[in-house]
């Protein structure tokens, strides 16, 4: 293997993109502790199992003491925090993908617990979900506790209530409103802030958007999980999907007495970097 450039350094690690058997591919190196090592191995102990076009290929990985190696397919075209707002065409492109790839995910019994645009990377234009460091494998552990990035955590974890797949649908609501309107729907100016956006505040929109892609973004963003689309439900939905039924047992009409919508406001706020988990 010859490594070609460092894409990533710091402390303990470090991030170098690679040619193997003449294909590009990215070493990850790490030298932790050993707590820090049981969240890296959570992660290679589900990636490996993973076969799925739209999310990111473990291909092998080795561990010496504290010393973990990783190898994996390499995305060429950066993660979706990079892309900015984009219309809703590719919105409903990049979404369809990476829903796919969540009811792949949900069907193995795995909930990812983090996704946002800086886990979700391109590949020559594909959707590649990567980083399972967080990630449940509910068919082993059924440990249920506050983790994730704030701005994109659904408000039955906030709550400290027991939660299940909806978290992640939840979470693509929040990926899907930040792609076509700059900023995460419940950003605040602090993370304080942000929990109460979570828990409390409607869902403004700064620009029109078609019914179908508003119709999408409110059923995931609905509080109560059992009225969230499943990733069936969302594949199926008239935002991503062909057909128009879903099922009425589990999907609401959204509340537009709910809505505010902002003409002019679509500008970015920094993004919250709290990763919130417990031991």
């Amino acid at each position: 293997m010859k490594r070609v450039q460092i894409l990533y350094t710091g402390t303990s690690s470090l991030v170098t993109k690679c040619i193997r058997d003449h294909k590009e591919v990215v070493l990850k190196e790490y030298r932790v502790e050993m707590d820090k090592l049981i969240y890296l191995l959570n992660e290679v102990c589900i990636s490996t199992r993973l076969n799925h076009d739209n999310i990111i290929r473990t291909l092998s990985y080795s561990v010496s003491g504290h010393r973990l190696s990783i190898i994996q397919e390499f995305a060429d075209g950066g993660d979706l925090i990079d892309v900015g707002i984009i219309d809703e065409a590719t919105t409903k492109c990049y979404m369809k993908q990476l829903v796919s790839a969540v009811d792949y995910l949900h069907d193995l019994g795995i909930i990812h617990r983090d996704i946002k645009p800086e886990n979700i990377l391109l590949a020559k234009g594909v959707i590649k979900l990567c980083d399972f460091g967080l990630s449940l494998d509910t068919n082993l552990h059924d440990e249920r506790e506050l983790c994730g990035t704030t701005e994109f955590i659904a408000p039955e974890m906030l709550r400290g209530e027991s939660y299940g797949p909806e978290v992640d649908m939840w979470s693509i609501g929040c990926v899907t409103y930040e792609l076509i309107f700059g900023t995460s729907p419940f950003a605040g100016e602090s993370e304080d802030e942000t929990i109460k956006n979570i828990l409390g505040s409607s869902v403004s929109f700064p620009k029109p958007v078609t019914s179908e892609c508003l119709t999408f973004i409110l059923k995931l963003l609905t509080r109560e999980p059992m009225l969230r689309l499943t990733a069936k439900e969302a594949l199926d939905s008239d935002f991503l999907g062909s057909s128009k039924s879903i099922r009425r047992s589990r999907s609401s009409q959204p509340n537009l007495a709910s809505l505010t919508m902002i003409p002019g406001r679509g500008n970015s706020l920094p993004r919250l970097k709290t990763n919130l988990a417990t031991s």
